[in-house]
């Protein structure tokens, strides 16, 4: 399973955390050893425990994609329907642009 835990620190202070965001994404022991299918889960605001919203994500591709286009399909997956037209927006707005990405 991986999981990912977004908390918010005040000014950089991490004794004063406080947890806002947490993803899971548990391999559903369907698919292959090049395509994964796995099963969402959000927890709520303020409560890594408690569910928010759960999906699935079908047909991952291992081979030709890693660990962030995995979260990424998995919000999607959970979150796209609730933000269609943000998607549209930025679909439109990246259309024909050449996105550079800058490796570190």
């Amino acid at each position: 399973m991986i999981r990912v835990t977004i908390e918010i620190l005040p000014k950089g202070d991490e004794s004063k955390k406080r947890h806002i965001g947490t993803i899971e994404i548990a391999n559903d022991g369907t698919g292959s050893s090049t395509i994964g299918n796995y099963l969402i889960r959000l927890a709520k605001f303020g409560s890594a425990k408690q569910t928010w919203l759960h999906g699935k994500l079908q047909g991952f591709d291992r081979v030709r994609r890693g660990p962030y286009d995995l979260l990424l399909q998995s919000l999607l997956a959970t979150l796209g329907p609730r933000n269609s037209e943000a998607l549209k927006e930025y679909k439109q707005q990246t259309q024909g642009q050449n996105l550079e990405k800058e490796e570190v």
